[in-house]
């Protein structure tokens, strides 16, 4: 099975003098998780779980171009976040297109941060569009270590929902998180995967 979408560690890569330097990403919480499990990856372990998103919104801009290539985007948004009063941006980046399939010139993608409530008042004047991302049913995979090849996860969560009787939709958009506290080193980063879930139900 081809591994699918994007290199997020080499991201992690062009951000880490930002991340150390302006604050933290953080991960939203998740409302109902249905089935979580500690798994083997290319990165040694990680948390695989089949849970129900929550619905959020998202200020964020548009991007077209190779994937590798977003880092500066990521920044922008996480800058402009925390000039806005959010101490802890939850940073959110939606990739659209298989740079397997695409040419990665024109793969799309969306870098944006959630916006919580207490501060969308403050948006109104943002120079950056705004849309709720509804709740989902997902399929998630944690990783942390150094960044290298956090891509090949895609197939192993993919692999591992499948085992557990969730089929992922692979026509849908794919979300990445980044985690991190100011001062991390790149080895204990960690990047949340999440591929939408559609058909049967999870088997416990």
């Amino acid at each position: 099975m081809r591994e699918r979408h994007t290199p997020a560690s080499r991201l992690l890569v062009l951000l880490a003098p930002a991340i150390a330097a302006a604050g933290a990403f953080s991960c939203a919480s998740s409302p109902k998780t249905h089935l979580a499990e500690t798994i083997p990856t290319s990165h040694g372990t990680g948390e695989a779980a089949i849970r129900t998103s929550a619905e959020a919104r998202l200020a964020f801009k548009e991007v077209k171009g190779p994937y590798t290539e977003i880092g500066p985007a990521v920044e922008e948004m996480w800058a402009y976040a925390l000039s806005v009063g959010i101490e802890r941006p939850v940073i959110r980046v939606i990739y659209y297109d298989d740079p397997e399939t695409v040419d990665p010139r024109v793969a799309r993608s969306d870098v944006g941060f959630e916006v919580p409530v207490a501060v969308a008042p403050r948006l109104d004047s943002s120079p950056y569009r705004t849309r709720v991302v509804p709740s989902m049913r997902i399929a998630t995979l944690t990783v942390k270590g150094p960044p290298t090849t956090t891509w090949e996860c895609y197939g192993t969560l993919e692999r591992w929902a499948s085992s557990r009787g969730a089929e992922v939709d692979r026509g849908a958009p794919v979300h990445e998180t980044y985690v991190g506290s100011p001062g991390t080193p790149l080895a204990e980063f960690e990047v949340e995967i999440a591929m939408p879930l559609a058909g049967e139900r999870p088997r416990s």
